[in-house]
C-alpha cells in the first residue's frame, strides 16, 4: 500500500485518455495505434484494448473514494501505531479494490 501523489494520477490518466484517443477511429488514431501495437507485442505481450482495460481499471481503483482509503492514508501518513485500525482499513479497501475487478 502506497500513497500516490495527485501529479501521478494526473499522469496515468493523460496516459489513459492517449490511450484511449489512440484506439478510437480515424486516420491520426490510427497511425498511433499502429505504432502502439508493435511496441506493446513487442515489449510487453500484449495488446492496445487490453492495456487500456488494465488502465480503466487501475484508475477506478485508485480513484474510488472510500472511508478506508482515508484512514490508511492518515495512518501511513502520521506513522500510527494502531495495527487493528489499519489492518481493518486496509482489508476494507482491498475488498473494494476486488469488487471493482482488480484481482491479485
Amino acid at each position: 500500500m502506497t500513497v500516490l501523489p495527485a501529479y501521478r494520477l494526473e499522469a496515468l490518466r493523460a496516459c489513459h485518455g492517449a490511450l484511449v484517443r489512440a484506439a478510437a477511429a480515424g486516420p491520426d488514431a490510427e497511425y498511433l495505434a499502429d505504432q502502439l501495437a508493435y511496441y506493446l507485442d513487442l515489449a510487453h505481450s500484449t495488446d492496445l484494448p487490453t492495456l487500456t482495460r488494465t488502465t480503466t481499471m487501475v484508475l477506478t481503483v485508485l480513484t474510488l473514494d472510500l472511508a478506508a482509503a482515508s484512514t490508511l492514508i492518515t495512518h501511513l501518513t502520521v506513522g500510527s501505531d494502531d495495527d487493528a485500525s489499519m489492518r481493518t482499513a486496509y482489508d476494507e479497501v482491498v475488498a473494494a479494490w476486488r469488487q471493482a475487478g482488480l484481482a491479485f
